[in-house]
């Protein structure tokens, strides 16, 4: 009988050994990583706005992480993707932050946001980079929805071309944007005429007038191209017509400087007064008449000639016939 009780007293411990080691396994090793991970669940979440230089915990649940490097340092992006609908300025770093291995904000490294094309014309995607002092380079990546407004960078031509110099076609988008000749839309109504760029397409040498493409590209990365007649020349003098064919009315007065539509020198002064006709126009007897325009600066440099025809209309039939 004492060697039963004696056997059972000895499973009794045992079972009280195993039961002290797995208590001091939870205690020990589980318990308080619950009670780290309930710390940074309940961490003040808006904390983190009040001031750069104060250390927050960024709630795993909100935010996405980056690729982790070796040292643990890491750039978190708030879920999801920004939206925007044109209406206030667009933050791409908000709720960004470079967090340390242990949850804390790493402020002091700068965070560079660029956007990329992504599935759509209003859909985007935003990298950010960062480099640690140790030299990582740190990427994040999160989508950008433009709304429905969004309509994409747009160029309107308000006016008529002012003229570009022989070889200066790079330099002509300086000439467009002081001229007002035309004007840039970044797609949600914003100004964006000083991102507009030219190029020279092709040179008329026999008309003395270029092909000039003008192209403009939003910060959303989307890029708008169209293409403008100049005045082109070696003389530096301007003289374009609004029309190459006009109608007259049977016996009206006939006057061709109606037709020009620019004429200065290369210091912008205006020539119109010394414009010369060739060809005459007889307003009373119906038919199409060849005329020519063509101008001369103040040092007596003549300018290209300008060709346009005008025709003269029948007469309106009589009452009664």
């Amino acid at each position: 009988m004492r060697r039963v009780i004696t056997n059972i007293l000895k499973i009794l411990i045992s079972l009280a050994a195993i039961l002290n080691l797995a208590a001091l396994f939870v205690f020990d090793y589980r318990i308080p990583g619950e009670w780290q991970l309930s710390q940074r669940l309940h961490m003040p979440f808006l904390a983190r706005y009040e001031t750069a230089q104060t250390d927050f915990i960024l709630p795993e649940s909100e935010s996405l992480e980056s690729e982790v490097q070796p040292s643990g340092i890491r750039i978190e992006v708030p879920a999801g993707s920004i939206m925007y609908n044109g209406s206030g300025q667009l933050d791409l770093l908000s709720g960004v932050y470079v967090v340390n291995p242990d949850g804390t904000n790493a402020g002091d490294i700068e965070i560079k946001a660029r956007i990329s094309a992504g599935s759509s014309r209003r859909e985007k995607i935003v990298t950010y980079t960062a480099v640690t002092p140790a030299g990582e380079t740190l990427t994040a990546t999160r989508g950008l929805s433009l709304g429905t407004r969004y309509t994409g960078p747009s160029i309107t031509v308000l006016g008529s071309m002012p003229y570009c110099p022989e070889g200066g076609a790079k330099g002509y988008a300086d000439t467009l944007k002081t001229s007002g000749a035309v004007s840039a839309e970044d797609g949600f109504g914003k100004d964006i005429t000083s991102r507009i760029k030219t190029k020279l397409k092709r040179y008329d040498a026999s008309v003395e007038e270029a092909t000039i493409t003008l192209t403009v590209t939003n910060r959303y990365k989307d890029t708008y191209t169209t293409e403008v007649q100049v005045p082109m020349n070696a003389t530096g003098i301007v003289l374009t017509l609004k029309t190459d064919h006009a109608e007259v009315e049977y016996g009206s007065e006939f006057t061709s400087l109606v037709y020009v539509d620019a004429c200065y020198d290369r210091e912008g002064n205006d020539l119109t007064d010394r414009i010369v006709r060739e060809g005459e126009v007889s307003t009373w007897t119906p038919g199409t008449y060849p005329i020519s325009l063509y101008t001369t600066d103040y040092e007596g440099t003549r300018s290209i000639t300008r060709h346009m025809t005008i025709t003269v209309l029948d007469p309106p039939p009589e009452e009664g016939s």
